[in-house]
């Protein structure tokens, strides 16, 4: 047997054998006979629901999966339904010819290259993800009804507690960078050295290069913020001599603008190329308050959008700001303290591509008397390397 998690990874099971793997409510995985004599019984997917075990067994001309609950969780949800692989496959197909029919009409609309750029590897390459394949365990109110009474409910908690716990280290709470300053103004405000601009036009030029590199990010169907079940994100890993000069250069840009000591910020995270396709949505949350404080947005690419898409960002005086950014901009922001998305409505065209940048002041504590707990599952304490 093999065991499919993540598209990219992929253990084979022995006769008898067992394999255990960190995962997360909303993962779907894959089991599939590996033998010739066995591969017509087809695959079996399952989507993790609770904790417990998945057993898996060859009952004649069928793969045959049993569940168990764990004890200490009696009376949750079901720990994993098994998804018809043939309804999947059969969804994939018409969401590619669906997804190679907007590209066609983008084409004819003037993005030129839409189709030559794309289909293969957007439309066809990849077509059980898990922003199709989700959709054949459940429609849109079932998915919906279970976001309202729990990631939604927790995000909304967030965004109503948090800002007002944390320091504010600026008037506002973000700044645009733009790399084409007006009015002879130096690029992006003098914050950087001048090789930054070339280090961002690399970067640009490495996604221009490698953007069919990119894989479903599949955050999970219940992510509150970019779930896969209603967002289709790719995301496309450069490699570390591109990213390292950059996040230099964002940390001493951000130490500038936040007014903290010279190396003082704890690099977190490095996290991108995000590719948002087209009808993606990156609902309003705040970053985990322990963690992503002080934090950047790079832009790398925009392709074919036929209206705007900005970042909409609350300030620390509550006013909502819309942020166009354009390919090579930066958005300095305080993301634990100041409620961001991309949520003004869904993204219309082909393409935002960014790049996220986080850091952690020096002895980072909420304020006195705030009582915030932890809004992350999983909270770095050492610091990050490249």
């Amino acid at each position: 047997m093999a065991s499919d998690t993540s598209l990219n990874e992929l253990t084979i099971l022995q006769p008898e054998g067992s394999d255990s793997q960190n995962t997360f409510v909303g993962h779907r995985f894959r089991l599939l006979p590996t033998s010739e004599d066995f591969k017509q019984m087809g695959s079996v997917t399952f989507e993790v629901k609770g904790e417990g075990t998945v057993s898996v067994e060859l009952k004649g001309d069928h793969l045959e999966a049993k569940t168990e609950f764990s004890p200490a969780k009696q009376g949750q949800a079901f720990l994993a339904t098994q998804l018809d692989d043939t309804a999947i496959k059969k969804l994939g197909q018409e969401k590619a010819e669906e997804c190679l029919q907007n590209l066609k009409v983008a084409r004819d609309n003037g993005d030129t290259h839409a189709v030559m750029d794309d289909a293969e590897t957007f439309c066809n390459k990849f077509p059980t993800r898990e922003f199709i394949s989700s959709k054949v365990a459940m429609n849109w109110d079932t998915w919906q009804n279970e976001m309202e009474v729990g990631p939604w409910k927790h995000l909304k908690h967030w965004l109503s507690s948090q800002p007002g716990g944390l320091k504010n280290f600026t008037d506002s709470g973000y700044k645009l960078l733009k790399r084409h300053e007006a009015d002879g103004q130096p690029p992006f405000g003098e914050f950087f050295k001048p090789s930054f601009k070339s280090d961002v036009d690399n970067m640009i030029q490495w996604y221009e290069d490698f953007r069919k590199t990119a894989r479903p990010e599949e955050h999970g169907i219940y992510d509150p913020s970019v779930s896969s079940y209603e967002s289709d994100t790719w995301v496309a890993r450069p490699p570390a001599a591109l990213s390292a000069p950059i996040v230099k250069e964002i940390q001493r840009g951000l130490e500038k603008w936040a007014g903290v000591p010279e190396d003082s910020l704890q690099f977190i995270n490095f996290y991108g190329v995000r590719m948002y396709r087209n009808t993606s949505l990156l609902r309003r949350h705040v970053d985990i308050w322990e963690t992503h404080v002080l934090s950047a947005i790079v832009n790398v690419g925009k392709r074919g959008l036929t209206s705007p898409w900005p970042l909409q960002l609350v300030t620390h005086d509550g006013s909502v700001h819309q942020v166009d950014d354009s390919p090579g901009d930066v958005i300095f922001y305080e993301s634990a303290s100041c409620p961001h998305g991309r949520d003004s409505g869904r993204l219309q065209g082909r393409e935002v591509a960014n790049m996220f940048i986080h850091f952690r002041p020096q002895n980072w504590e909420p304020l006195e008397g705030s009582h915030l707990k932890s809004n992350g599952n999983k909270v770095l304490h050492q610091p990050a390397e490249l």
